[in-house]
């Protein structure tokens, strides 16, 4: 969106699309399994309705140059859930309801930040709309493909019991935060480098982005052994056998915080597919490295199987963007 000259336009057909979108799959989910399970099929629905929206409220904000409230949004949106439920926790007064409306302000506050601005522009949505979503199916191929890693959890239960597969999940909840640092840093460079494409200062901007994101991402992997240490003191002592799979989630945390950077350049240079590729292959070989390296070598083995698919997916991403870097003047500064 940065990088387009009627930014305006696309911001605005990108709006009516993603809420197209969630509420089509809100509709859906909900038809599935809301007779199972009314308010926990609604908190979810809720939850990941939030997500969507906040998601594209913070790439808007982004895209138009106003990085720190694009922070401050996905800062918001998992503060606000988190006091609601921690004050009514203490309070002893807990129910699947107020979580909910806990998800549904953020919502709310998800759709009004794009909305003030782009209700009053319906006239976007033009007859070239479905040609412009051909020619973004690269982006969301992108954000799709990292999805396939959700499915390491039911792949697992297929060879390991479930208090292992628990162990796994937690693990890797516990190593997710880690990744938003260097996403959220990713997220305020991805706009700037889309805008200096071709230019001297797009080089510069990149290689800071892969000079920071590596030097992060050493320091996590250096520091895993003493993340885990406090991550267990936290725990309790009966995670102690999950200590190796957290070390190596904790790794491939780090390698991922590299390939971010390579991702961004490829991405703000238009080369989407590419990253869904790499990142849908490199997550699917993970995926059944860990079905492999379970069958195998059993549970102690577990944490080589995310140092691998990041591996695979560091080493495209790198390969891939610094192919061609930019060749610009000496005096190409704009």
């Amino acid at each position: 969106m940065a990088a387009e000259t009627d930014s305006q336009r696309t911001a605005t057909k990108f709006l009516y699309m993603r809420i197209t979108g969630t509420a089509l799959t809100a509709v859906i989910c909900s038809t599935m399994v809301f007779a199972a399970s009314p308010t926990s099929t609604l908190i979810a629905v809720s939850m990941i309705a939030s997500d969507q929206v906040v998601d594209y409220a913070q790439a808007y904000l982004a895209g138009t140059n106003r990085q720190i409230k694009s922070s401050l949004v996905v800062i918001f949106q998992r503060l606000i859930p988190f006091m609601v439920i921690g004050s009514a926790s203490l309070a002893s007064f807990f129910s699947g309801e107020l979580i909910m409306i806990s998800f549904l302000s953020t919502l709310i506050c998800g759709l009004l930040i794009p909305l003030r601005e782009r209700a009053k522009s319906v006239r976007y949505w033009s007859k070239d709309t479905w040609s412009e979503l051909k020619g973004s199916t690269g982006y969301w191929m992108s954000s799709l493909a990292p999805n396939i890693g959700q499915l390491q959890a039911p792949a697992l239960g297929l060879v390991v019991d479930a208090a292992s597969v628990g162990l796994f999940a937690i693990a890797a909840r516990l190593t997710n935060p880690l990744s938003i640092l260097v996403g959220a840093l990713q997220t305020l460079l991805m706009p700037e480098l889309a805008r200096r494409r071709g230019t001297a200062r797009f080089r510069t901007l990149y290689r800071a982005s892969v000079s920071a994101s590596a030097a992060y991402g050493l320091a996590l992997c250096l520091s895993a052994w003493l993340i885990t240490d406090i991550a267990i003191l936290l725990l309790g002592r009966d995670y102690e056998s999950a200590r190796w799979l957290i070390i190596g989630m904790i790794i491939a945390s780090g390698m991922s915080a590299v390939s971010q950077a390579f991702q961004s350049k490829l991405l703000a240079e238009g080369r989407a597919a590419v990253v869904a590729w790499i990142v849908g292959t490199g997550s699917s070989i993970g995926l059944a490295a860990l079905v492999v390296i379970v069958a195998l070598g059993g549970m102690p083995w577990l944490w080589v199987s995310p140092i691998v698919a990041q591996a695979i997916i560091a080493v495209g991403l790198a390969s891939s963007a610094n192919a061609a870097l930019p060749r610009v003047g000496r005096h190409s500064n704009h």
